[in-house]
């Protein structure tokens, strides 16, 4: 499959880099100047040509940093994909109910306890107590 790219700006001696890529998507970095064109004898001139070659090496390692978050991105997620299809749960586990929990409901019921009582005897917190109560 040929892949046609209109560039604007692009001249005889520039360099565009492409990378190749199995996915949908395809990267590219254009380098739309040749440094020995920047290069001036003047300290001004080598300041010019210092900046200019600092600044492709970091856009060169800033490509090359989001290539591999991409990369974690996609191993994370497909391992995610893997783990859920052999049944794996993403979850806390649901607390066990004491046997006790529907003498102590009752009581509450009957208003002869409060929540705060009924979640200190059975063992959980009063909100714990109020959700099961309230599902059941």
């Amino acid at each position: 499959m040929e892949t046609v790219i209109k560039v604007k700006n692009l001249k005889p001696g520039d360099i565009l880099l492409v990378k190749d890529t199995t996915d949908e998507e395809a990267s590219a970095v254009l380098i739309n100047t040749k440094l020995s064109e920047t290069w001036n004898t003047t300290q001004k001139g080598e300041y010019k040509c210092a900046a200019l070659a600092a600044d492709m090496v970091q856009q060169i390692f800033s490509h090359l940093d989001q290539m591999e978050k991409s990369e974690r991105y996609r191993r994370h997620a497909q391992g995610i994909a893997t783990a859920k299809a052999r049944g794996a749960k993403f979850r806390r586990r649901p607390k066990e109910r004491p046997a006790m929990l529907d003498s102590v409901r009752k009581l509450w019921e009957h208003g002869e306890i409060s929540a705060r009582e009924a979640g200190k005897q059975l063992g959980i917190s009063h909100v714990t107590f109020l959700a099961w109560v309230n599902e059941a």
